[in-house]
This record gives C-alpha cells, sequence and structure tokens, in this order.
C-alpha cells in the first residue's frame, strides 16, 4: 500500500487517494494515525477508527492504469471525418526573414523552402477526399463547425489561393457543416488584405514581439526592421474595423532574449488593448551547429512572477497569459475526480486503457496540408514524419500504416509513462521526445511516484494560498 501524503508550504498536510482521486486534509493527530505503521485498536481513537475506515474502503489502493500503444486505423478514420480543424500551408515563401524562424538556420527537421505557392488544385483535391468523408455514416458530428487555417510562410503573400479554397467551401453547401476561417500573419501586408478578411470574419493571431527592441528579430531579407509598418497597418485596422478587432484579434509573441513577458504584455496591452500569448522558442529540431546560437537565444521565463493574493479582480485574458495557469487547471483535471475539460469527460470510463503521452490522437484536433502535399498531424510537427500525401489527382493516406507509426512511437515510451506521477496530464507530444547521443529517445519530464509528494504538494500550496484562483479556473476559464 502505497500512501501519498503532502506538504504545503503552509504546513498543512492532506493525504491523496489515486483510487478516488481526492485529497483529504489532516490534521496532526489524523496525520499520526494514518503514517503509523500499526494501528492502533482503542475504539475511542477516533483518528484510528477513521485511517482504518479509509484503507478497508480502498482509499490507500494502488491503482495500476491499463496503458496501451494500439490507437486503431478505424478510429483514425472517424477523426478525419470528424474533423475539427484543416491547416492549409498556401506556401513557403515569406516576406520577412526572422531570426528565429522554424523554416530558417536554427532548424532542421522541414523540407527546403523555395518560395513555393500550393496550387488551388491540390486543396480541391484534399477537400474533395475530405467531402466524401463528411457526407459518410463515419461523421457523427452534429452542426460541426470546421476551423480553416490559412498557413505559411506568410499566408496574405498567396490571397489567392485563400480565396479560391473559401469561395470552394462555401459552395459545397454542407448543411451539417460551418466553416471558420483563421490566420497567422505577420501583418506586413495587412493593409491591402484587411477588408476581405473582415468580410469572412477570421479570426486573425497577429505576429508581434513587443516594442521596437523586443521585436527586432522580425525583420524584412535585407534586414529592414518591420515594426513600424505593422504597427501602423495593425492600428488601422484597429480604427477601422474596431469592433471586429476586438473579438476577432489576438496577439502572439515569442520570447527570447531581446524582450521579456513584462514588456512585451505592457506594449501591446498599451497600445492595443490586448493581452497576447507569449510563446517560447520551439526546441524541437534545432540544428546541431547551431545549438549555441540557439542557447542564447532561448529564454524559459514566460510570465513576471506575479503575487496573486492581491489579484482578485485580474483580467481573465491576463490570467490566461500566465502559463502556470494552464499548469494549475492541468493539475485539478488529472487529480480530481469532479472536474471536466468537455462534455463528453462525463460519459468517460475511468478503465478505459490510455495512450501514453499528452499527443493528440491522428487527426483528433486537426490535420496540415503542406506546401508540397505532405499530411501532417499538425503544423508544430517535423515535416520528416509525413502521415500520407496529396496531389492533384489522389489522396494517399494508409490508415493501417498511420496506426502503427504512433503504435512503434508509444512502444518506445509506455513502460516510463507507466510509472509516472503526471500520466494524465502530460503536456509532452510524442514527436518532441528528447535524443540521447545514441539515438534513444527518452523524456525529461518523467516524474516518479517517489516525487509525488513534492510534486502535489507545490501544487496545493498555490491554491491554499489563492483559492480564489481555484474557483475562477473551475468556473470561468477555459483553458486548452
Amino acid at each position: 500500500m502505497n500512501k501519498i501524503l503532502c506538504n504545503s508550504s503552509n504546513r498543512s498536510v492532506y493525504a491523496y487517494s489515486k483510487n478516488y482521486k481526492e485529497f483529504v486534509y489532516l490534521p496532526k493527530d489524523f496525520e499520526i494515525a494514518i503514517d503509523s505503521s500499526t494501528l492502533k485498536e482503542s475504539s475511542d481513537d477516533y483518528y484510528a477508527r477513521k485511517s482504518k475506515f479509509l484503507e478497508e474502503k480502498g482509499f490507500f489502493d494502488t491503482v495500476k492504469h491499463d496503458f496501451t500503444d494500439t490507437y486503431p486505423s478505424q478510429s483514425i478514420l472517424y477523426n478525419l471525418a470528424n474533423l475539427r480543424s484543416f491547416v492549409i500551408e498556401v506556401t513557403d515563401g515569406c516576406n520577412m526573414a526572422c531570426k528565429y524562424c522554424g523554416y530558417r538556420d536554427l532548424y532542421d527537421n522541414y523540407d527546403e523552402r523555395h518560395n513555393k505557392k500550393l496550387s488551388f488544385n491540390v486543396v480541391k483535391s484534399f477537400i474533395d477526399y475530405l467531402k466524401d468523408l463528411w457526407n459518410s455514416p463515419y461523421n457523427i458530428s452534429y452542426n460541426n463547425t470546421i476551423t480553416v487555417s490559412f498557413y505559411g510562410g506568410e499566408p496574405l503573400t498567396n490571397m489567392k489561393l485563400i480565396r479560391e479554397t473559401i469561395d470552394y467551401l462555401e459552395s459545397l453547401n454542407l448543411p451539417t457543416i460551418t466553416f471558420r476561417y483563421n490566420m497567422t500573419t505577420n501583418a506586413y501586408l495587412l493593409k491591402e488584405c484587411m477588408d476581405y478578411l473582415v468580410e469572412k470574419d477570421f479570426s486573425l493571431l497577429i505576429s508581434l514581439d513587443g516594442n521596437r527592441k523586443n521585436n527586432s528579430y522580425r525583420v524584412l531579407k535585407n534586414d529592414k526592421e518591420t515594426f513600424d509598418v505593422v504597427v501602423k497597418n495593425v492600428k488601422l485596422l484597429q480604427e477601422t474595423y474596431p469592433e471586429f478587432f476586438e473579438s476577432n484579434v489576438r496577439f502572439n509573441s515569442v520570447l527570447h532574449n531581446r524582450n521579456s513577458s513584462e514588456e512585451v504584455i505592457d506594449y501591446i496591452q498599451t497600445t492595443f488593448g490586448k493581452v497576447p500569448n507569449v510563446a517560447l522558442l520551439n526546441t524541437n529540431g534545432v540544428a546541431k551547429e547551431k545549438e549555441e546560437e540557439f542557447k542564447k537565444m532561448f529564454m524559459t521565463e514566460v510570465f513576471v512572477e506575479r503575487d496573486y493574493s492581491s489579484c482578485e479582480d485580474i483580467d481573465s485574458d491576463m490570467l490566461l497569459a500566465d502559463s502556470k495557469i494552464t499548469l494549475y487547471n492541468s493539475f485539478l483535471s488529472a487529480f480530481l475526480s469532479d472536474t471536466y475539460t468537455a462534455y463528453p469527460d462525463l460519459f468517460e470510463e475511468d478503465n478505459l486503457p490510455y495512450v501514453p503521452t499528452g499527443t493528440c490522437q491522428p487527426f483528433s484536433r486537426k490535420i496540415f496540408l503542406t506546401v508540397n502535399g505532405k499530411i501532417l498531424p499538425c503544423e508544430r510537427v517535423g515535416q520528416l514524419f509525413s502521415l500520407g500525401t496529396v496531389t492533384e489527382e489522389k489522396v494517399d493516406i494508409d490508415f493501417e500504416y498511420v496506426s502503427n507509426f504512433y503504435a512503434n512511437k508509444y512502444k518506445k515510451i509506455i513502460k516510463r509513462c507507466s510509472q509516472c506521477v503526471l500520466w494524465k496530464n502530460c503536456g509532452l507530444c510524442v514527436f518532441y521526445l528528447k535524443k540521447k547521443e545514441n539515438g534513444e529517445e527518452y523524456c525529461d519530464r518523467f516524474l516518479p511516484y517517489t516525487k509525488a509528494s513534492a510534486y502535489m504538494g507545490e501544487m496545493l500550496s498555490f491554491f491554499e494560498n489563492t483559492p480564489w484562483i481555484y474557483k475562477r479556473i473551475l468556473e470561468d476559464l477555459s483553458v486548452y
């Protein structure tokens, strides 16, 4: 019997039940009774009797979770038929040359870039393939909304394809499917395209790293700064279409050695009234010869330390900008029995086999079509992991191959996952596993159960000190 007792920074002690997914606060005498190897037999010893009661009811039982490395090919087909997000790389060309770009010198896990534009006939071929699945019995979604994302390079450099794609999608007249559109853009060409983007109700994610100095890695190919043009364009959009800007525009900032989260958030909130998402530099696929340069640029601080004990009125967007809130939300979802992140979770059985890591199951959230016609699970996965191809003539996806491909990935990590405290709230994608010098893949986030008490104590300390955040996460915030 493996009892998990954890201490908060306020010297509170809790017992955790893996069986019931509950924490029980322990007064001192209760802690002594539970921690004793031999329980007192006195019928007058309340806490001894209570401890014995918990043991008899299986509170401290070790639960063995059933892990599987198998994800059936039939499930992958269902995922595709009920697709939620379709990402199209409309071009591999870009009008900018950001120093940390995932498709430049720092990285080596992408196809060579040739300033190529994707053909509409390739996109049409894939849409026709998906349309057949959407109209098949495999589609069990009711009034499904599919987000079509246009990706680059810089997508605004291929507006012709974007217009053709949207025209074709809207000509299909699919009664049970609604299409929504979004785009990540550097906004350098925004002035010429903004009327159409507003007309089609695009959701825009604008890349901006803060003030002029903060943004200085984002340059043109001749090293000329882009800051003035981008800020002017975004201000024009805000002034011309204020309601659209308020509801449809967000900002994304990359953290590096020329900015800080505090500077970035202060500038964008002051200038545009928005709180940006602040992301770390991508650590996947860094070229070996560029590792030292990458280390100089890479920063791990995501958000300035904040004293949340006096911030109960903080705006939800600001709260969500702190990546730690995502971690605390993940903890609650994984370790409590009465939290649900989505409606289907209400019907999920606890004893279902669990696929290891936090990897999205193939096509369950999105599918990514590259400018070269490759099919990938998402735009964050290296382009060496192709799961199929699209040409003007046909779409080639072997669902059995995809199933086996993922199974081979999971086999390498499944034993470690089954021994990890974070098995249910793992945020690691299997495509991002680290490699040892001999090529063996490993997880650098592994947390054995011998360290569970310290981890849980840290989480509980935060909620003890900021109970209002516990309430906000459960009732107000959607954290994905």
